[in-house]
């Protein structure tokens, strides 16, 4: 009697994905959402999230093993990251964010998990094992926050975890080494600018256009036009250059402006901080002590610093601006503490 040995299938990924593919392909064809409930339509629209988020962690995870070769080469890409923007039709900047992302992840088996499962973004992704792989204590926190918070709110807490393990003034010196201004003309003949900065400048320059923006988008609304607040922005930038050329010959000069800024007093004063102090710039994320410490040495341009004692409000530091402002610009830079009655 002869023995029979099964030899199992061998696995195939890609003809596996293959036949996911398919079936999404055969599912999107017949599906009409006229046909579902408001309720059931809900559903799916949690059920196609996972979908394509477990989808994007697999094209990561592969474009991150393409990376590791020199595969993409063969079609003439300048690297992995331009190859799988080719691919995907994104961006250099994202494709290269993806694959970062996927490489890190081989060091943070929760966040792999969960993201193999669905239950996070590309960019939920990308923003907490940025935190993760320099802070690796605040993974659990993080991903328990990617549940309840927005990602705007998730970015700013992994923005802060990633600071609190970093040497924010050997950073910011190193930016301003690497500061540049960079002007150029597109293929479609449009001019464009590109600023890297430390988040204090940029914040400034901001702060310099952002009343002028205002202006613009109030004459517009007045006039019927809408347009994006960031067309509104490119237009202040130009009008500024005129007021200032304008200045030179008598012209009317720009409004003053202001920039918010939070600090807890220990990284205010340089003294060792632990835990999650804060140091930043209102809508820029975490700065180093020393940019706040310069900011409040000039009046130009206008800085509102809310200090911070834990969660308490010690200080409202302003320059050029009525003190009868200091409750507005805590409530501005500092929402949570106003919600508990300060």
């Amino acid at each position: 009697m002869l023995d029979v040995v099964v030899i199992p299938p061998r696995y195939d990924p890609r003809m596996r994905l293959w036949e996911l593919r398919n079936a999404m392909s055969a599912y999107a064809t017949r599906f009409d959402p006229s046909r579902v409930s408001a309720r059931d339509a809900a559903g799916l629209v949690v059920d196609a999230a996972a979908i394509k988020n477990m989808a994007a962690t697999v094209e990561a995870l592969a474009a991150a093993r393409v990376a590791e070769t020199e595969l993409w080469k063969r079609d003439g890409d300048r690297s992995a990251a331009h190859q799988l923007a080719r691919t995907t039709g994104t961006s250099v900047g994202a494709a290269r964010e993806a694959i970062e992302s996927a490489q890190r992840l081989e060091d943070l088996p929760a966040t792999a998990a969960a993201a193999r499962r669905g239950e996070l973004s590309a960019q939920q992704v990308a923003a907490i094992t940025d935190a993760a792989s320099t802070n690796p204590d605040v993974e659990g926190r993080l991903l328990q926050r990617a549940h309840t918070q927005s990602f705007g709110e998730l970015r700013d807490d992994c923005a802060r975890a990633k600071a609190n393990a970093t040497d924010l003034e050997a950073r910011r010196s190193r930016i301003h080494s690497e500061r540049r201004l960079r002007d150029w003309v597109d293929n479609d003949g449009a001019g464009n600018l590109h600023l890297r900065d430390n988040p204090e400048v940029v914040a400034g320059i901001m702060a310099t256009i952002e009343p002028i923006r205002d202006e613009l988008f109030n004459a517009a609304r007045k006039e019927g036009r809408r347009e994006p607040q960031e067309a509104y922005a490119a237009d202040a930038l130009a009008e500024l250059a005129r007021r200032v050329d304008g200045s030179r010959t008598g012209g009317k000069p720009s409004r003053r402006t202001k920039i918010l800024a939070r600090v807890d007093l220990a990284k205010l004063l340089g003294t060792h901080a632990v835990g999650d102090e804060v140091c930043e710039v209102a809508g820029y994320g975490p700065v180093a002590p020393s940019a706040i410490r310069d900011l409040l040495a000039t009046e130009d341009p206008f800085l509102a610093a809310i200090v911070t004692k834990g969660e308490a409000v010690v200080g409202v530091a302003h320059l050029g601006r009525r003190p009868n402002a200091h409750q507005q610009s805590a409530r501005v830079a500092v929402p949570d503490l106003c919600r508990r009655g300060m």
